[in-house]
């Protein structure tokens, strides 16, 4: 497992910035983050997937923090989606890459991988914890829906583990 030491004068979600947000879910997006990092310092350590994909998941959101972020009518992200994002990221294993994270026009979130122009697996995620997910291997292509509770679907890890095998 692959580890990187984190330091408070890393340009990341994780350590302290200005937040300018003054919506109720900007709020709550601060206050999570809050107790994310208050979490997560006390180690100094962090492992470099999760690492990587909260700072993906954090230029994402920065971009669609508002209605019409997209200049096409997108709808803002969803609180409910992130907190279901925030927990799903931290169940994926620790021996898979890092995924992209993206905001949905319909302001769910979204995680990617993309190896190579055969094979990807996207992950929408909704806030009442459903995973609508589309993937693409070298011998055929899937989709289909999965809800997220505590731990990650087999469905979902079965992709993973196809993915990157």
């Amino acid at each position: 497992m692959s580890t990187a030491i984190l330091s408070n004068n890393n340009s990341s979600f994780l350590s302290g910035h200005t937040n300018r947000g003054i919506s109720d879910t900007a709020k709550n997006l601060k206050t999570q983050l809050s107790n994310l990092r208050d979490e997560l310092f006390p180690s100094e350590i962090f492992d470099r997937t999760y690492n990587q994909a909260f700072i993906s998941l954090e230029e994402a959101l920065n971009e669609a923090a508002t209605d019409n972020w997209d200049g096409c009518g997108a709808k803002a992200y969803s609180a409910s989606s992130l907190d279901v994002a925030l927990r799903l990221i931290d169940s994926l294993p620790t021996t898979i890459p890092a995924p992209e994270a993206g905001v949905d026009p319909d302001g769910e979130i979204s995680i990617d991988w993309y190896l190579d122009s055969d094979r990807a697996l996207s992950i929408s995620i909704s806030g009442n914890g459903q995973l609508s997910y589309a993937a693409m291997f070298k011998d055929g292509k899937t989709h289909g829906t999965e809800y997220f509770g505590d731990e990650l679907p087999k469905e979902i890890l079965e992709k993973l583990r196809r993915l990157f095998s």
